[in-house]
């Protein structure tokens, strides 16, 4: 949708723009005062307005129900009853005014029937006048610093500690669509857009289908109706052709009423296809145009699209021209022709003049032809002389266009240029469960798009596609989609890459022989192993059967057979070694009907154990089961599993070559399994894990290594360091103290141990909460250098006591509380900023924290 606002009658519009080419009123409302401008909350729930006026102020309507619509609250500044309020802006939970002569306004809309003033920056000073001051305000900015325009005294830029500048992170899946089908059959995919941001940041998605420009180097488009255009400069295909009518006897000279003044209606002589409209007469303008709507005296040409420009129209050569006409004056020059068979219609520019004061001894030759199936060929044979020319075309509204040049020096002595519609993609389809294909995410958010393609109405071949995902993290991203239609069962070639020493590996697709000697030539001899509890050997690789095979050397071998597309698999409770599909799945489309799999717990391999987010084609893959049970592999089902929670947020880490392990942190005991690790690698692969087959240990860790030879690289990070730090021991005694973060190379040996110890601050300190800024939960740490009475308090920016967390004597050393939002009566707060004091003897500090809703 969007939203405007009517000064002169004051009345708000909610307009749905989901077809640009015919936007609609939804609703609209009048209220007595000056509705200026208006901005809607990120929710889509409430519209702000703003009135410019004297005694105009802000006004927060509820538009849930557009049947509906009521005013909920209004604000005015302080000392503002008589002035005005211009631009209004809004941006996480904070509403941002330029308040003429108040500056800067900022309120806190979290609660919209009760704003709150949160913050101001003064521009002007003081409160003389009415439309002086801060005129415009734009707090979009990626530093979260806002900017200010003020009439009077330039460009402000305003720091306000509020404004939340999370940054928005993009993860999508897959980057590619495969569908192979049969004629006349179907197949579907799904799209996944997530914000894998920071808490509180917003990530904006738009997905459309890409349309295909009909030229191998297009020189611009689509518009708004797919057409594109090209030159004999850039396009191969592309000659210059001019069309030469001058000894046709159907050729007709035009007359014109005056040198802006065009023809009355010319027969095309076939069915001119434009914008969706069909046309059989034309209008010829002495002003270089082609037009299929009234004539247009406008000699000033303009960019397009444009409604004051001349509509429909084909723009030649858009200047102030001046042919042969019957109100000639001395510099009149060039006569027009037209010329039409049912292949083809010519106008033909021969020489005209350009307008005598603003381009003296010019002349232009050129030619527009219109193409029964809606071409448009520009054709400039001589072109002598100055001009600003207009080239490009138009629709009837002139809110569409397609513009090749204008005020420019593009065009030369021998060139054609060509207009084309794209042919549509009309076999792929793209659509979402709310119908919208653009929103907002917040940090954690997923958007699902369906893929469609549909080949009941092609034949055999291979067609490409592509669909394009537009963000605020990265623009124009274009994601292939490849439809192959064949008649029967599909084959292909799959190339399955694989490292030297261990691979875990599957069989992807249906073949005659499936003995790992033919598939994998430059395996090793007899190290095929499948698990059944145990690893056993094996020959044969079966389909959804994963195994451990060895090779000499990093490498690759060619797969051919019979595609795959679905598969269902029989998982056993516990660990199990499997293969996927001819196509790569994403773990969220596993198709889970009985929400056996643990989450977080498939793991492919690469030198170590590595979660997963996808299942790629001829690789193994560990998947943890809670029961007995069947799940399916498929293109396109539907997410039939939870998402994974993780829990180690906060943990410490432990990096050793490359396998991240977390430690001093306790995972709630129904969230246990998922932080545990598959089966150890058969002999001479590597693998690390802390004792018991986990990948995090609470205290007192042990480190098992396999496959120890060499040296080792620990990347450690203590983000969570309280009152102890970490001491790596290893079996020969040797120890290592791990503080803060940092990176160790030491000896391999096949057990390591993880402790911890006390230390005692040197000095009094507060230190900033984590995570900041949060919801609903935030970590406050403090250490303390002797034995005293602490307080820590929360203030809200007034002042006000909020809650107290800490009231009591404490020994020495380093501490940490929790902060859950909530006053003393332990009611949730509200979003903002808020204080938090310490007070241990003589010290006292105080830091600023923001919470988020």
């Amino acid at each position: 949708y969007a939203y405007a606002a009517g000064i002169y009658s004051s009345t708000m519009y909610i307009i749905d723009i989901s077809d640009k080419t015919n936007p609609v009123t939804v609703t609209s409302w009048t209220y007595p005062g000056s509705a200026h401008a208006c901005w809607v909350t990120e929710d889509g729930n409430y519209l702000i307005s703003a009135d410019e006026t004297a005694g105009g102020n802000i006004k927060i309507w509820d538009i849930q129900d557009f049947s509906n619509i009521n005013m909920i609250s209004q604000w005015t500044v302080d000392g503002g009853g008589d002035k005005s309020v211009h631009n209004v802006f809004v941006r996480d939970q904070y509403l941002y005014a330029s308040y003429y002569v108040f500056g800067l306004q900022i309120l806190d809309i979290s609660d919209p029937y009760n704003p709150t003033h949160a913050g101001y920056y003064d521009t002007y000073p003081g409160s003389d006048g009415l439309y002086n001051g801060a005129w415009g305000a734009y707090p979009y900015t990626e530093s979260c610093y806002t900017y200010v325009s003020d009439i009077e005294h330039g460009l402000y830029v305003v720091d306000f500690i509020g404004c939340n500048s999370a940054t928005a992170a993009l993860t999508y899946s897959p980057n590619f669509f495969g569908f192979s089908v049969e004629s006349g059959q179907s197949a579907s995919g799904i799209l996944s857009v997530t914000n894998s941001g920071e808490t509180g940041s917003v990530l904006f998605y738009d997905v459309s289908i890409a349309t295909p420009s009909p030229f191998e180097h297009s020189g611009g488009g689509p518009d708004g109706f797919g057409h594109f255009w090209s030159d004999s400069d850039l396009e191969p295909s592309i000659n210059y052709e001019w069309i030469d009518i001058s000894n046709d006897p159907n050729t007709q000279q035009v007359t014109f009423p005056s040198n802006d003044g065009g023809t009355g209606s010319i027969n095309i002589g076939f069915d001119f296809p434009f914008y969706e409209e069909s046309y059989s007469q034309c209008v010829v303008n002495p002003n270089g145009w082609v037009g299929f709507g009234e004539d247009n005296t406008e000699w000033s040409n303009a960019s397009i699209p444009s409604e004051d420009a001349p509509r429909p129209a084909v723009f030649g050569f858009w200047d102030d021209l001046n042919p042969v006409n019957n109100n000639c004056n001395d510099y009149c020059s060039g006569n027009v022709y037209v010329n039409s068979n049912p292949d083809r219609f010519v106008a033909w520019f021969d020489q005209v003049a350009g307008w005598w004061s603003s381009n003296p001894d010019s002349y232009y030759d050129f030619q527009i032809v219109l193409y029964p199936g809606g071409k448009v060929q520009l054709n400039y044979r001589e072109i002598t002389g100055t001009h600003s020319a207009t080239i490009g075309i138009q629709d009837e509204p002139g809110t569409v266009g397609l513009q090749v040049a204008y005020n420019s020096n593009y065009v030369h002595n021998n060139l054609s240029v060509q207009i084309i519609e794209s042919e549509s993609i009309d076999w792929l389809d793209v659509s979402s469960g709310n119908s919208e294909l653009n929103g907002l995410l917040s940090a954690g958010e997923t958007a699902e798009f369906i893929v469609m393609a549909d080949a009941s109405s092609l034949g055999l071949g291979v067609y490409d596609a592509w669909i394009i995902l537009d963000t605020n993290v990265e623009q124009d991203i274009e994601i292939p989609v490849v439809l192959s239609v064949a008649e029967g069962s599909f084959e292909m070639t799959l190339e399955i890459t694989h490292l030297e020493g261990w691979n875990m590996v599957g069989l992807p697709l249906s073949v005659e022989d499936a003995s790992y000697g033919t598939l994998f030539a430059d395996a090793v001899d007899e190290t095929l192993y499948g698990f059944d509890g145990s690893y056993y050997g094996s020959d044969v690789l079966e389909t959804g059967i994963g195994y451990w095979l060895v090779f000499n050397t990093a490498g690759s071998a060619e797969i051919i057979g019979e595609e795959i597309s679905s598969l269902t698999i029989s998982l056993s409770e516990g660990w199990n070694l499997i293969a996927g599909i001819s196509f790569q799945v994403a773990v969220e489309h596993i198709s889970d009907p009985d929400g056996i799999i643990v989450p977080g717990t498939i793991y492919g391999y690469g030198d170590g154990y590595i979660n997963t987010d996808v299942i790629e084609p001829g690789k193994g893959y560990w998947i943890n089961a809670s029961s007995d049970g069947d799940v399916t592999f498929g293109e396109g089902l539907a997410r039939s599993r939870p998402v994974f929670e993780d829990m180690t947020a906060g943990a410490n880490t432990l990096t050793i070559n490359g396998q991240d392990l977390y430690f001093g942190i306790e995972i709630p005991a129904d969230k246990m399994m998922s932080y545990s690790l598959p089966p150890k690698p058969p002999s001479g692969a590597f693998d690390v894990r802390f004792s018991g087959d986990w990948k995090y240990c609470d205290n007192n860790c042990e480190i098992e290594v396999l496959n120890t030879s060499g040296t080792l690289i620990f990347t450690y990070d203590l983000s969570e360091q309280v009152e102890q730090i970490w001491v790596l021991t290893s079996m020969s005694g040797k120890s290592y103290e791990l503080e803060d973060s940092g990176e160790i190379t030491i000896p391999s040996e096949e057990k390591y141990f993880l402790t911890k110890k006390t230390t005692v601050p040197i000095s009094y300190a507060l230190h900033q909460n984590y995570p900041n800024p949060f919801n609903p939960v935030t970590n406050i740490r403090y250490d303390l250098q002797n034995n005293q009475h602490v307080t820590l308090t929360i203030y809200d920016l007034n002042g006000r006591e909020i809650n107290r967390l800490v009231n009591i004597n404490q020994p020495a050393g380093h501490k940490s509380i929790q902060w859950n939002a909530t006053d003393m009566q332990g009611k949730p707060v509200s979003a903002g900023v808020y204080l938090y004091q310490i007070q241990a003897g003589a010290f006292i500090e105080t830091r600023k924290m923001v919470l988020l809703k």
